[in-house]
C-alpha cells in the first residue's frame, strides 16, 4: 500500500511490520502510510533491510509483530496495586514464559466472589529468535527503537471505526502472505488470538475454510472457558 506522504517538519516515524515470512517497512504520519520496502525473512532479506535502514538513521522505529508464535494465557493473582503489582506480574510472567524476554501482562478484571483476585492476561513471543536479529540490526544501523507492539493486542482500536458494539466480538482478518487472524474481544478487551495458516483457494473453498476455522476457534474458546457453549459471538 502506497499513499502520498509529506516530508515537512520532523522526520516521520517508521513501522516495521513483522510476520512469519517477511519484514515490511513503512513510514507513517497522521493521514498517510508509505511502504518503503518488503523483504523475505532470511539472510538476503536482512541484508536488503540493512541497506534501507542505514538511510533512516535517527528516525524512531516501532516493530509491529504478527506471528504464529505469540501465546496467550489467563491466570488469577491476589489483588495488588502499584509497585507490588508490577513486581508480581513480572515474576509470574517470567515463570510462565521462561524462554523469552518478550512478555506482556495486564489486568483484565477481578473475580466477583471470594477474595476478588485480579484476572490477568499474559502473552509472549515464545520464539525470541524471531526478533533478536532485527534488534541487532537496529543497533548496528543506529535506528532508535520506539517500541515493540503486538498486532492482536492493539486490535481493540479497530472496534470504533468498524462500529462493532457487541460484548463478544470475534475479529477476523486476512493477513499478508496468507493466514487468518482470529481475535476474541470481550467488552473491548482482548481475551485470545490465534493465527491460522490458510492455502490459496477459490472463493467458495475460502468461505468453507473460513467457516471451519471459526467453528474450530469457538470450540477451543469453549474448552478454555472463555466462551460458554451457545454464547453468542458477533
Amino acid at each position: 500500500m502506497t499513499c502520498s506522504v509529506k516530508s515537512q517538519g520532523n522526520p516521520m516515524p517508521l513501522i516495521l511490520y513483522v510476520n512469519d515470512t517477511r519484514n515490511t517497512l513503512y513510514q507513517v504520519d497522521r493521514h498517510s502510510v508509505q511502504e518503503l520496502g518488503s523483504y523475505l525473512t532470511g539472510q538476503a532479506g536482512m541484508h536488503r533491510l540493512h541497506d534501507i535502514l542505514v538511510q533512516q538513521q535517527q528516525r524512531p522505529l516501532s516493530i509491529m509483530v504478527d506471528l504464529i508464535e505469540e501465546e496467550f494465557r489467563h491466570d488469577t493473582l491476589p489483588h495488588t496495586r502499584g509497585r507490588d503489582r508490577v513486581r508480581m506480574l513480572e515474576r509470574h510472567g517470567r515463570k510462565m514464559f521462561r524462554g523469552t524476554p518478550f512478555r506482556h501482562s495486564h489486568v483484565i478484571g477481578r473475580n466477583k466472589d471470594g477474595r476478588r483476585d485480579d484476572r490477568i492476561l499474559f502473552s509472549a513471543l515464545t520464539n525470541p529468535d524471531t526478533l533478536s536479529p532485527l534488534l541487532g540490526l537496529l543497533e548496528e544501523t543506529g535506528v532508535p527503537l520506539a517500541g515493540i507492539y503486538s498486532l492482536p493486542m492493539i486490535s481493540a482500536r479497530l472496534l470504533k471505526p468498524l462500529q462493532a458494539h457487541g460484548n463478544n466480538i470475534l475479529l477476523i482478518t486476512e493477513q499478508p502472505d496468507g493466514g487468518l487472524r482470529e481475535t476474541l474481544l470481550r467488552n473491548k478487551q482482548i481475551r485470545f488470538s490465534r493465527l491460522a495458516p490458510i492455502q490459496e483457494s477459490s472463493p467458495e473453498q475460502y468461505c468453507d475454510l473460513l467457516n471451519v476455522e471459526v467453528h474450530k476457534t469457538q470450540r477451543y474458546l469453549n474448552t478454555l472457558r472463555l466462551l460458554a457453549p451457545g454464547e453468542p459471538v458477533d
